[in-house]
């Protein structure tokens, strides 16, 4: 168990060569450590990139980033995922203005927010910038009280698409909508993602299909606590056709098209479909359509020739890239499919639009390229079993790097923390057959083409823009390590810093530069081991940038001096509730209480409720979800639904009047329980969740989906489901897991139906017999005939007929062999009567 002040004290960030291979204020982050020990020593994880690149931060600082955009003016552009868009001059300007704030109408709750931006191709000419968020419809205030739960029935959201002016002094006009309403979202994932150009001029804007992630959803959700505001089917879906059913909702008819899982090709002055898209005519309601049939489709890139290539982030098993030809329609088959085959738990659920999507071939488009959670690729991760989000690509468009990256993609796993390339092939194109891992521990939520080509990064959690960039084919960047002592005291207060441990692989001289008042730029020493003197009471975030001399720049994460005054120190904070020896269940009520010391009674209490997620078959691979936060000394907060293993991590972070704060923290540990399933008679099959299984370990109180199939076949004998063992005879249920369960599925055989006819042709006034047989492998049957053929099986019973025919024809009989648990099977005979010879 984990409880645990953190300080701070030692930064590191280090580089090691890999081999070239062959081939609102307080919103929090998407899903896809503080505080007082002077011998506290944090050192950053060894990061393995490309040889002779390196990568750099080059703004930080920032609160919870999704976006970066380049101006052809110098500017850059931040999106943040609260609502605001931050401006700085260059990429070198350490103090951003705020030019948009959307905040107030931004639904910043766990992945929801604002995650697309881009500049319109003529900025500043054409002076918009296009913001894509979710709409706080109620509003939460960025958060989601139980009830209704944020993945129980779940806090209602939509989607907004707009733009703004934005003018060259950084002041901007008021937003103006051009799709709004279109994204309706029960859950708090897959919600909208990504806005680009394409060449031609049009804005490509993609959304998910706002379903659960957790259970097989398809609008059957919603209205199961006392008190919800969200009904069951609150976005008033046709039955059967809701949750991740919307993603395909623009092949059925009689209901509101909505833009779920698509990307959609849009005038970007009007909001209108672009002129000449594939579904253009008839129905005009989906013009605006490109794509279908996607889960979360959060980040995509446009090619030079205007291909579309989307990452779409799986459920549990497959991650894609998926091609969009130029002006062309495709489906690419969620929730029916993932990755080239059917999805385990939608299929067995027997759903209308996916059993007519499995019946027409040729309507689903198969990824460019998938990767298989829990599977290494190009040794990232290094160790086998990891959780997996596709969460950034982009195109390398030319510049300072090799020419073999010319036209490469590359594509960022936020859940891996790792960045590979795909190289192009034949035709220019990306090859999944030619992959390279570019970088790790790197967790990316969006990559972007910038200034010289080079390829930037959003660190989401970190708050910073990195750069990758080439330094040369016989340069290996520098290693930076700093320390500070003391990091607390009154001022005057001076520190000594020290670079020690700081080295370059190559032995070049190294140049040392220091930001030690925390504004961002790196100007106030440049010396190895410097010292300085605060006097001004506050908390300063600091830094060393090392240089090489040739292109080589390493920076370390930040040390954090708090200076006081009047002999304040910073407030020393406890966490009384929870315990560290608490576990939990879905459901359940934990009371947070806290207290600290401190001489001011004017404290600010911050709590931060994270979700560690880790993988069953790796345990130390995990990746965090914040879900949600609180102010004050006390709180309540009902604990979520989400896989096992998952436990919580509370932060508090108390703070005084003089800015000086500490930080506690306490992870609890979810109990845990078997779901099991068995079949009469065994061996048959069992879907829970999203694959077939015979068993899946939970959090006690855990919703699962469990479907049994059918139809199969086990030894050539055909099976159908008719009941659980609890009496329910839904083949597909939601069950709640509050302990160790066995759910049993009991299947009936099909029986079999065989008709003989002799003989099998004849003149007019032969006589045909007919002979039934039958079996069943579990009851007993009855035979009915049709021997009319009118399609009604009302001409008697029994195993035998004899029919004499007067006249020349085709004739047909049936038989329907029913059990007695009401399964049928129809069996057909054709006789062909002939003229009579010479007649």
């Amino acid at each position: 168990m984990y409880k645990g002040r953190i300080f701070l004290l030692v930064c590191a960030l280090v580089f090691s060569a890999l081999p070239a291979s062959a081939g609102s204020e307080n919103p929090e982050p998407l899903t896809f450590d503080q505080g007082d020990s002077v011998a506290s020593a944090a050192v950053a994880a060894a990061q393995i990139m490309e040889p002779n690149f390196q990568v750099e931060t080059v703004f930080s600082g920032l609160n919870l980033p999704t976006v970066v955009r380049f101006s052809p003016d110098g500017r850059v552009f931040v999106a943040e995922k609260g609502g605001t868009v931050k401006v700085f001059d260059s990429l070198t300007d350490p103090t951003p203005t705020t030019a948009v704030d959307l905040s107030t109408e931004v639904y910043a709750y766990w992945d929801r927010g604002l995650l697309g931006m881009a500049l319109h191709p003529n900025f500043p000419t054409t002076p918009y910038i296009y913001l894509l968020y979710t709409l706080d419809t109620h509003p939460y205030n960025d958060a989601c009280p139980t009830p209704p739960g944020a993945n129980t029935d779940g806090c209602m959201a939509n989607g907004k698409l707009v733009k703004v002016q934005v003018n060259p002094d950084n002041t901007s006009g008021s937003p103006v909508a051009l799709i709004t309403g279109m994204w309706c979202q029960q859950f708090p994932s897959h919600s909208i993602g990504t806005v680009e150009f394409g060449p031609e001029g049009a804005l490509y804007v993609s959304g998910g299909d706002g379903a659960s992630f957790t259970v097989v959803d398809y609008g059957q959700l919603g209205g199961t606590l006392s008190g919800t505001p969200t009904p069951q089917n609150p976005c008033g879906d046709p039955v059967n056709e809701g949750g991740a059913l919307r993603s395909q909702d623009s092949r059925t008819s009689g209901d509101p098209l909505s833009f779920h899982g698509t990307v959609l090709r849009i005038n970007p002055d009007t909001g209108a479909a672009w002129a000449g898209n594939p579904l253009a005519g008839g129905d005009s309601s989906d013009d605006a359509i490109l794509a279908n049939g996607l889960r979360n489709p959060f980040r995509m890139a446009v090619a030079p020739d205007g291909d579309v290539f989307v990452g779409d982030v799986g459920w549990n098993t497959w991650e894609e890239i998926n091609k969009i030809p130029s002006g062309a329609f495709r489906n690419f088959g969620w929730p029916c499919y993932e990755g080239s085959a059917p999805q385990s738990g939608y299929d067995a659920a027997n759903l209308p639009i996916c059993e007519t999507i499995y019946g027409s071939p040729g309507t689903v488009t198969a990824p460019l390229f998938t990767y298989r959670h829990g599977v290494s690729l190009q040794a990232c991760p290094e160790a086998p079993g990891s959780i997996s989000a596709i969460t950034g690509l982009a195109f390398y468009p030319g510049g300072n790097y090799p020419a073999t990256y010319d036209g490469a993609l590359f594509f960022a796993d936020y859940s891996r923390a790792c960045v590979w390339v795909m190289f192009p092939g034949t035709g220019g194109d990306p090859n999944p057959a030619n992959i390279l891992r570019f970088i790790n521990e790197e967790p990316s939520v969006g990559l972007y083409a910038g200034p010289g080509g080079d390829i930037f990064s959003i660190d989401h959690l970190g708050g910073r823009v990195r750069r990758f960039t080439y330094i040369g084919a016989t340069n290996n960047p520098p290693i930076a390590v700093a320390s500070a002592s003391p990091q607390i005291g009154p001022v005057p207060l001076t520190v000594t810093f020290s670079s020690a441990g700081s080295s370059d692989p190559d032995g070049d001289p190294l140049t040392y530069a220091w930001d030690l008042d925390g504004d961002g730029a790196y100007d106030d020493a440049f010396v190895a081991n410097p010292t300085y003197t605060y006097t001004t009471a506050g908390s300063y975030s600091t830094r060393l940038q090392l240089s090489d001399g040739r292109g080589g720049i390493a920076t370390t994460d930040p040390i954090i001096i708090q200076a006081t005054a009047g002999g304040n120190a910073p407030p020393v904070a406890t966490i009384i509730s929870p315990a560290s020896t608490l576990t939990w269940a879905v459901g359940q009520t934990i009371n947070l209480e806290a207290t600290a010391t401190d001489e001011s009674t004017n404290l600010t209490y911050t709590w931060t409720v994270t979700i560690v997620h880790c993988s069953q078959t790796t345990p130390d691979d995990c990746h965090l979800h914040v879900e949600t936060t609180f102010s004050g000394p006390t709180a309540t907060y009902v604990t979520p639904d989400h896989d096992y293993p998952s436990r919580l991590r509370f932060d508090l972070t108390v703070t005084d009047p003089a800015g000086l704060s500490d930080t506690e923290s306490v992870e609890i540990y979810a109990r845990s329980a078997v779901l099991s399933v068995a079949t009469v008679p065994a061996g048959l099959q069992v879907v829970i969740g999203s694959a077939v299984a015979t068993s899946l370990t939970v959090i006690v109180n855990s919703q699962q989906t469990i479907s049994a199939v059918t139809p199969q076949t086990l030894r050539r004998t055909t099976y159908v489901f008719r009941t659980w063992q609890d009496g329910n005879t839904n083949a597909t249920r939601i069950v709640t897991v509050p302990s160790n369960v066995t759910y049993t599925a009991t299947f009936n055989a099909v029986p079999t139906a065989k008709l003989t006819a002799s003989p099998r042709s004849g003149e007019p006034g032969a006589t045909i017999n007919y002979t039934a047989t039958a079996t069943d492998a579990d009851g007993t049957y009855t035979i009915a005939w049709d021997t009319d053929n009118d399609g009604q099986f009302d001409d008697g019973s029994g195993t035998t007929r004899s029919i004499t025919y007067p006249t020349a024809g085709t004739y047909v009989v049936k038989i329907q062999v029913t059990d007695n648990w009401g399964a049928t099977v129809v069996a057909t005979s054709t006789v062909t009567i002939r003229p009579p010879r010479g007649g």
